[in-house]
């Protein structure tokens, strides 16, 4: 909430508006997904914006959220299809496709072996090295639901309704209630418990 009264600082939910603000040059810095940089490209040109770290806080390095695209294989395959399967998962994973994903795709390798080299590919180095400080999604994750309950804690927290602590508590309270995450994967404020169904007692 106190950043907002920062100079030059706009935090806000409608990411449509900061966009635009960003596109026209009004702002200079512009938190957004690698999804979105075929759109700014097309709007600003390739070489009009540049892709960098998300500041560190107080408590270390951000950690922004990263999902991932992955090759899901039938349990129940035979063992040709198996091997035929491995054998496309490999393909796709080999330094050569990596580099062209990376190239013609703006993708972040997978590979570890892919040097991604800042001066040939500036915008994709930005988000690789976010990428080593971001928390991974699991596949088997509701994230519509999960980025809901984020979005509403992050709106009330704005809008001064909680605090950043406790819609940090609150965002973890739905998240547990939802069963996107278990209790032991939680790890929520100090003074910040999980809700039970336990009935009150006289």
């Amino acid at each position: 909430k106190a950043a907002q009264n920062e100079p030059g600082v706009i935090l806000n939910v409608d990411d449509q508006a900061l966009r635009q603000l960003f596109i026209e040059g009004r702002i200079a810095y512009y938190v957004a997904p690698p999804e979105q940089q075929a759109l700014l490209q097309q709007a600003m040109g390739e070489d009009a914006f540049g892709v960098t770290r998300l500041p560190r806080g107080p408590a270390g390095p951000a950690g922004p959220l990263l999902p991932a695209e992955t090759a899901l294989f039938y349990t129940f395959s035979s063992d040709q299809q198996i091997r035929t399967a491995l054998a496309l998962a490999r393909f796709l994973a080999n330094q050569q496709q990596s580099i062209r994903f990376m190239r013609e795709l703006n993708r972040v390798p997978a590979n570890r072996q892919v040097n991604v080299d800042p001066r040939i590919y500036p915008t994709v180095s930005g988000f690789a090295r976010q990428a080593n400080t971001a928390v991974i999604l699991p596949n088997e994750l509701d994230r519509d639901r999960f980025y809901a309950a984020g979005d509403r804690a992050y709106a009330s927290a704005l809008a001064g309704l909680l605090t950043p602590e406790e819609a940090v508590c609150r965002f973890g309270q739905e998240v547990v209630e939802a069963g996107l995450y278990s209790e032991d994967e939680i790890i929520l404020p100090a003074g910040c418990s999980l809700l039970t169904d336990e009935p009150a007692s006289n």
